[in-house]
């Protein structure tokens, strides 16, 4: 098939996860982007690879996207006890083992037949749930976006992404990367004893070859920084790519609270490795110190995800442990203040975005705010060392937070416009 004709027809937009209600900032932002794409007349259809005990609306998903059709099929054995996923880990290891360790629910065999099925035969052979009658149609596809590196391990042999095969032939692929995922095992490796050095240094190189062959088949790769770009691009200078920021509405920030107990918040997913081990760090060597300093100030800890490992924090004064909440808003509006304490990482931060979305300033490292475009002691108050963290919040002025939030609101709607990111979208993939 011609590219011309390929780019033309209709696309499939691949998750990792549903998406309904969208309750942490990359999942809105994943929606927000799609719902404009389809909004600037691009016919989508979507795919959530959800896991088993996620439940699924597939009419209130094609409504609030305004996709043509929504399909869904299960990721297999998901486990979110800690033994679980040990277990998983290690059988894939024996079984997979050119394939990290974090992809193999998504490279399971199972799953990777039903989504090749999908793609070149439709719903009704790949035992997909889907709107309506939609499992009858047959795919008319032209282009696969891949929203994050987990879907596309449906695709691969001997540890490489290959590209896949639609009804009428090859597929256009597009790269959305929201992490440079390679670069998290290396530090992680860098970071750790010798005991697990070994294996995280594996993991690292098992991720850089998918990743990077992934990027490098890809008709367009949109990374959400330069940052991320240039790290593709260093591997593989052949990389067709831009970057398309991530995309929020920006409406009028929330007015700050008054309390003579200030709130500060953190919000994120509790089993991604830099958001657990930045909370792990503040928790045990910098909020003791502040509460015993500031016994006015409390802190509310929310985000979905296995978060087990916070229950020896429980007992931590003025500590609130809320688990995963429907309303991320409600958090923002009782709080002064969000933390970003992540040292690792790529791509550009969604809950600093998010935080300066509701009017929300963050106290955060340099790195936990790359990408976002912030100007420290102006729209962020910047920390890197556990005395300067304890430090900032023990002289935290509720007033000053409420400053610079407003800076920090009106610098991210500056650049993260989803109207724009999503025309950017748009113009990349067919370029």
């Amino acid at each position: 098939m011609a590219a011309d004709s390929r780019m033309s027809r209709p696309w499939l937009w691949i998750v990792p996860k549903w998406s309904f209600p969208a309750q942490d900032g990359a999942r809105v932002a994943t929606v927000n982007l799609l719902k404009q794409v389809a909004a600037q007349g691009r016919v989508v259809d979507y795919l959530a690879i959800a896991g088993d005990d996620e439940k699924v609306d597939l009419e209130e998903a094609r409504r609030e996207l305004g996709v043509r059709r929504v399909y869904v099929l299960r990721r297999p054995g998901f486990r979110v006890t800690r033994a679980g996923a040990a277990l998983g880990a290690a059988q894939s290891l024996v079984l997979r083992p050119s394939l990290p360790v974090t992809l193999r629910h998504f490279g399971a065999p199972s799953l990777s037949a039903q989504v090749s099925r999908l793609l070149k035969e439709g719903a009704g052979r790949a035992g997909a749930e889907c709107t309506a009658a939609d499992g009858l149609q047959t795919p008319d596809w032209g282009t696969v976006v891949y929203d994050g590196l987990h879907p596309a391990a449906h695709s691969r042999v001997k540890g490489r992404f290959i590209r896949p095969s639609g009804a009428d032939g090859e597929l256009r692929v597009v790269y959305r990367a929201h992490n440079y995922e390679t670069g998290i095992w290396e530090r992680k490796a860098a970071q750790s004893g010798a005991a697990m050095r070994a294996f995280f240094s594996a993991q690292a190189r098992l991720m850089k070859e998918f990743e990077n062959s992934l990027a490098g088949a890809a008709d367009a790769v949109a990374t959400v920084s330069f940052e991320d770009l240039s790290l593709f691009r260093g591997v593989n200078a052949s990389v067709r790519g831009g970057v398309v920021p991530i995309g929020y509405s920006f409406e009028e920030p929330v007015p700050a609270p008054w309390s003579e107990c200030p709130q500060l918040m953190f919000l994120g997913k509790m089993d991604w490795p830099p958001n657990r081990e930045g909370l792990q760090w503040f928790l045990r060597e910098v909020w003791p110190a502040v509460a015993q300093r500031r016994p006015d100030l409390r802190l509310a800890v929310a985000g979905s995800g296995e978060s087990s490992w916070l229950e020896e924090f429980r007992s931590l004064p003025g500590l609130k442990l809320l688990g995963r909440v429907e309303s991320v808003e409600s958090v923002y509006r009782e709080s002064v203040l969000s933390l970003v304490p992540v040292f690792y990482g790529s791509g550009t931060r969604v809950k600093a975005i998010e935080a300066c979305r509701f009017g929300r300033p963050c106290l955060s490292t340099a790195i936990g705010v790359e990408g976002v475009g912030l100007e420290p002691g102006r729209s962020y108050f910047q920390a890197e060392t556990t005395a300067e963290w304890i430090s900032m919040l023990s002289n935290l002025d509720p007033a000053r937070c409420a400053d610079m939030g407003r800076e920090a609101w009106g610098a991210a709607r500056d650049h993260f416009d989803v109207v724009a990111a999503a025309r950017r979208l748009l113009e990349l993939a067919s370029s």
